[in-house]
């Protein structure tokens, strides 16, 4: 039941965000934390935030509506 709980959570963002998420992890998973993994994780957060699929995001939350996620 968690995992079904936390799949439907996934499903609701952006799958270019999901993608990113997916290859960061790809990306540094296996390495020991560092401050080169922070660097890129950060890096990262905000090109996504600061992307289209991020912009749509913040203004869906603050008009209270869903995201129109664009593929």
């Amino acid at each position: 039941m968690a995992v079904e709980h936390a799949v439907r959570l996934m499903l609701l963002n952006g799958p270019q965000a999901m993608l990113q998420a997916k290859q960061l992890v790809n990306d540094i998973g296996s390495q020991p934390l560092s401050h080169e993994s922070l660097e890129l994780t950060i890096k990262r957060l905000v090109e996504t935030r600061h992307g289209s699929e991020g912009r749509e995001g913040v203004n869906a939350f603050i008009e209270k509506r869903t995201p129109n996620w664009l593929e």
